[in-house]
């Protein structure tokens, strides 16, 4: 027995002497990303909201989370591959997953595209404006800045050239300028050949808060907005006014909007703070066109061209049990399908040439030319836009479909 116990003890010591060279060393520095020349290195979030770590893993403490898909600089990367950002906040070292970030160089951000993501309903309709501005007749068209020239025209803008080449517009509908205290009220800027990444230009919006004036001009500000979303957003403008009234006249946080791209109109559409909220600066694309596509989606959102040209749709085409599920509208048209909806069996029925197809909403069969077919996924209402199976949809309207599965891209051609 004093033989057996003699031997666990030296045991014990032995591993209490080498156990430091058991266990593994606490992750290192591999690669400095913070360079001298200008061109850092910065992560895109690879989702709406990721969580920030006080050490390079998920055993340690959540410190933050980021919330929007803007750029984070990186400092450095860890042997075992996380991520330290540099001063995310409190000047405190924090750390992401690998798997949450997209890296890109500085010099290379304008070539990235985000996630698109449905446009959050705004939980209320603004009320009409105080004020009227003349209405915007024609319609927008593929000249930046013809679009400009028409809006600021119609609404009584003042035009200022810059030596650098930037346009600016400032909203004078009376022939003087509108400011909030010294700062203009609603202004267009405009860089001919050097589009901002998010949009064909900025509009800038310093606040219609028609307590701090004395002038009636400040309630021909939310008119005259109301007016440019509805030049470019026909059908979703007052879902756009709506946001937009909700932060500048309750106050409210608007911080489910700011810096995230959506798609309404099929434009891109992406609003930024500044100030700290006191100036907001909407970007906005031109029809049907993202202006990048080299950005990593989400697991669950996949990219869907048909005949080479992308489907932009103001929700985003979703990936669920292996099936891609797309706007019913969005899908239709681009493949030239008349649809119809009966709201009382929540059925969907289209037509294209000789082939018919019909659908309900929560079941997993469809009918096509007559005869049932099987679905792996239901057709569902999401955020109410209603979604459809992609393969099963473009097939039975005599579409090819293709899955490019490291990009995440369906590839239709008829």
């Amino acid at each position: 027995m004093g033989k057996i116990l003699t031997s666990v003890i030296l045991i014990i010591l032995i591993l209490g002497l080498i156990s430091p060279n058991l266990t593994s060393a606490a992750p290192k520095v591999v690669e400095d990303y913070h360079r001298q020349d200008g061109n850092d290195m910065y992560a895109f979030p690879n989702k709406l909201y990721i969580n920030t770590y006080a050490a390079p893993s998920t055993n340690s403490k959540i410190v933050g989370t980021i919330k929007r898909n803007g750029a984070i600089p990186i400092d450095s990367r860890m042997s075992n591959g996380w991520y330290s950002l540099r001063y995310h906040s409190n000047h405190s070292n924090e750390y992401v997953r690998p798997e949450d970030v997209t890296l890109v160089r500085e010099n290379d951000i304008k070539n990235h595209a985000e996630p698109v993501y449905p446009f959050p309903d705004p939980g209320l309709v603004a009320p009409a404006p105080a004020a009227t501005v003349p209405s915007i007749t024609s319609k927008p068209t593929d000249d930046v800045l013809t679009n400009i020239e028409t809006i600021t025209n119609t609404l009584g803008f003042e035009k200022k050239v810059r030596v650098d080449g930037i346009y600016y517009y400032y909203f004078a509908p009376d022939g003087e300028i509108v400011r909030n205290g010294g700062q203009e009220a609603l202004e267009f800027h405009y860089v001919p050949n050097s589009m901002p990444r998010y949009g064909e230009f900025r509009l800038l919006i310093g606040g219609w808060e028609k307590n701090e004036y004395t002038r009636g001009q400040i309630d021909k500000v939310p008119a005259a907005i109301q007016e440019i979303l509805k030049f470019y957003f026909p059908t979703s403008y007052q879902k756009i006014y709506s946001m937009l009234y909700k932060g500048y006249e309750t106050g409210v946080d608007m911080d489910d909007y700011i810096n995230i791209m959506f798609v309404l109109d099929n434009r891109e559409f992406r609003v930024e703070a500044y100030h700290e909220g006191a100036e907001v600066g909407i970007y906005i694309g031109k029809e049907g066109e993202r202006y990048t596509n080299s950005f990593t989606l989400p697991d669950n959102i996949a990219i869907v061209k048909v005949n080479g040209k992308r489907l932009v749709t103001s929700h985003p085409a979703i990936i669920e049990s292996g099936s891609t599920l797309v706007p019913l509208r969005g899908i239709f048209e681009a493949l030239g399908a008349t649809v119809a909806w009966d709201q009382a069996s929540q059925t969907i029925k289209a037509k294209k040439g000789a082939n018919e197809i019909s659908l309900t909403i929560g079941k997993k069969n469809a009918i096509a030319n007559g005869k049932s077919v099987a679905l792996n996924i239901a057709p569902k209402v999401n955020q109410g836009t209603t979604l459809v199976p992609l393969r099963f949809i473009s097939q039975a309207l005599g579409a090819n479909v293709e899955w490019d599965e490291e990009n995440k891209i369906v590839l239709i051609k008829q």
